[in-house]
């Protein structure tokens, strides 16, 4: 920028570029500065772009140690892989009018089905493999069913298989009947139905042999246990399954948005809400609070005086009534 010049010239030695700055001479305090940019080979994939700078001069140098410096940068690449999701209902109401169905002849004694979607979009970046996780849950801490699997199925002829071995229909409700029960079960104070606040059970997906700008789709289909949400006390929570998506390589090949809710929010409508003990506790606090500011207030404007004044009097003319009766008797 201060017009200094340099000039760059390749060397014999693979991947050394020698300049001339300021030649034949630098002037005192003069700086210059270098801008790399650096590209990418698909074909090789580095995890670290390292430069190293070394100045030398004709002139003596006091101290030569100060010519070389080494700049190393750790490497990422963006895959540019889309996750995405999709599901048929993201509401569920659980009236406690309803019966609750304990001899299971067919799914829909089960509950509501809830399906979703979920698709992989690739970009024009090439990944070899990709592994997608998909996290269900399945029972309660007190052990009350969520969701029953009843399908899991990919496109046909595609490079994506999933290992679904006992999850799929476990209880062979398709073939023959089957008998349930659910525990009352307090699902107050928590609010997301999860692998963090519920069991899990995970669905492991492969997908190989990839290729660009290309959908990859995996679809579940379940139904909602509607027995262990009737019988459940608890007003709103959500019933959360996840999924994620990641690289064989995951220090090097990333992927922005990695993993995804798959929410179904669940209500039940006339239960009672809990009062906060905080509440309850703040709300005696604050009546003390204000008895005492009320007697504070009485007191300064000599409501409890008149009033002990009045009562003096009272007293006083009910003895002098008494002496008068005794001294006319």
């Amino acid at each position: 920028k201060d017009g200094t010049a340099v000039k760059c010239t390749s060397t014999a030695q693979i991947y050394v570029v020698a300049c001339q700055v300021g030649y034949p001479a630098l002037k005192k305090d003069q700086k210059v500065k270098f801008w790399i940019n650096f590209d990418y080979n698909l074909e090789h994939l580095q995890n670290r772009a390292e430069v190293n700078f070394e100045a030398k001069s004709d002139g003596k140098e006091d101290r030569p140690a100060d010519n070389k410096v080494d700049i190393s940068i750790p490497v990422q690449y963006d895959t540019g892989i889309i996750l995405s999701r999709q599901s048929n209902i993201n509401f569920y109401v659980a009236d406690e009018s309803t019966p609750v169905v304990t001899t299971v002849k067919t799914l829909d004694d089960i509950g509501p089905e809830f399906n979703f979607s979920v698709k992989v979009s690739t970009s024009n970046f090439p990944v070899s493999l990709l592994y997608l996780t998909i996290a269900l849950p399945m029972t309660t801490e007190a052990g009350n069913p969520l969701l029953y699997v009843t399908n899991i199925n990919t496109q046909a002829g595609s490079p994506l298989s999933c290992d679904s071995s006992g999850l799929v229909d476990p209880l062979k409700i398709s073939e023959k009947s089957h008998q349930v029960s659910f525990s009352e079960e307090s699902l107050r104070g928590i609010e997301k139905l999860n692998c963090k606040s519920a069991k899990c059970k995970y669905v492991k997906c492969i997908l190989k042999d990839i290729e660009l700008k290309k959908d990859y789709f995996v679809n579940v289909k379940t139904r909602i246990w509607s027995g262990t949400f009737i019988s459940a006390t608890y007003q709103t929570t959500e019933l959360t399954s996840s999924v994620e998506v990641e690289t064989s390589n995951p220090d090097l090949l990333i992927i922005g948005l990695k993993q995804l809710p798959v929410v179904v929010t669940v209500s039940k409508p006339g239960e009672t809400a809990d009062v906060p003990v905080g509440v309850i506790v703040g709300s005696i606090i604050g009546g003390l609070l204000l008895l005492a500011l009320a007697v504070g207030l009485l007191w300064k404007f000599g409501f409890f005086k008149r009033k002990y004044k009045q009562l003096q009097m009272e007293a006083e003319e009910e003895r002098q009534s008494h002496a008068h009766d005794e001294g006319v008797l």
